[in-house]
């Protein structure tokens, strides 16, 4: 089994494809030993990890969203997929048939499991969906394989209704994308920097800078700076190890690197922050709050955009 699968040829491909990923792989290690090193935003992985991965692929939605009649169609997807899977095992041939089987059931399972086991301790978490997007694609793979086999095979109910099924789903995921927007499922915040810098330009025609809270916010924000409100961001404190953060730490563009300095020239300003509550944020200094705006939060709990224009009053 173990030589069947990984032969001369496999092994070779392998090589190759490592060989043309080293200079790229460095810079992956050094990354993954700053996030063991120091920690990351990533949460911990939990008994749910696992199966709101699987939820995520049928319907783009978290597992305790899956209720009711979508809860029906994602257990039976998953108990007429695995039906499929062990009965197309058996009936392939084999020798090529099944090794390429074999192969796409690998490649669609176990990304998810090594990311798991690289999540536990006593190494920091890793688990973060985005990183199982290959996954995703060889799910589809497996799925549309196993059911066109079943068809062949004679199960043509099997996998005419999980065919349908699976549609089903995958077709209330694509709506639930374009329903949703820009949300991160990770930290449960809606990134409605857009909206937000409108309403801005719109309530305030005057020359007000508007400073992001974060530099990550940053990377949203400075894609609508503008003449009349111009996007910064505060100089990090400390040394930012993360790669995330490479292309801020040695240019000075739209940096404040003194915030007082930087007050008194602009006694009025936009602070931008992504919260879960409304408690009015402010950077260095004494500032009194002259507006507020909001965008709406997608689901309960959820963060979202606030932007408070503040007046400065001093140190």
């Amino acid at each position: 089994m173990f030589k069947k699968f990984f032969s001369k040829e496999w092994i070779g491909a392998h090589l190759l494809a490592v060989g043309l990923f080293l200079p790229w792989a460095f810079i992956m290690v050094r990354q993954l030993v700053t996030v063991q090193s120091i920690g990351f935003w990533i949460k911990s992985a939990g008994v749910d990890s696992v199966v709101n991965f699987l939820c995520n692929i049928l319907f783009y939605r978290e597992h305790g969203q899956i209720q009711n009649w979508l809860a029906v169609i994602a257990i039976a997807a998953f108990v007429l997929l695995t039906i499929g899977i062990v009965r197309s095992y058996r009936t392939f041939a084999k020798g090529e048939q099944r090794a390429a089987y074999e192969l796409v059931l690998v490649m669609a399972v176990a990304p998810m499991i090594i990311i798991l086991a690289l999540s536990l301790p006593p190494l920091r978490p890793m688990y973060v969906e985005r990183y199982l997007l290959p996954s995703v694609i060889w799910f589809a793979l497996l799925a549309g394989i196993t059911f066109s086999r079943q068809y062949v095979d004679g199960a043509r109910r099997l996998a005419i209704i999980g065919t349908l099924i699976l549609a089903i789903a995958f077709g209330v995921g694509v709506v639930g994308v374009y329903m949703t927007g820009n949300f991160n499922r990770n930290t449960w915040e809606y990134e409605s920097v857009k909206p937000v810098v409108a309403q801005i330009a719109q309530k305030d025609p005057a020359l007000t800078p508007i400073i992001a809270s974060t530099p990550w916010l940053y990377y949203s924000a400075a894609f609508y700076d503008s003449a009349q409100h111009p996007v910064y961001f505060m100089e990090s404190s400390g040394d930012v190890k993360y790669g995330s953060y490479a292309m801020l730490r040695d240019s000075a563009d739209h940096k404040i690197i003194d915030m007082p300095t930087f007050s008194r020239v602009h006694r009025t300003i936009w602070y931008i922050a992504v919260q879960h509550d409304d408690t009015v944020q402010s950077p260095q200094g004494k500032w009194r709050l002259l507006q507020t705006v909001v965008y709406p939060s997608v689901y309960p709990g959820s963060g979202t955009v606030h932007a408070y224009k503040l007046e400065y009053s001093g140190n």
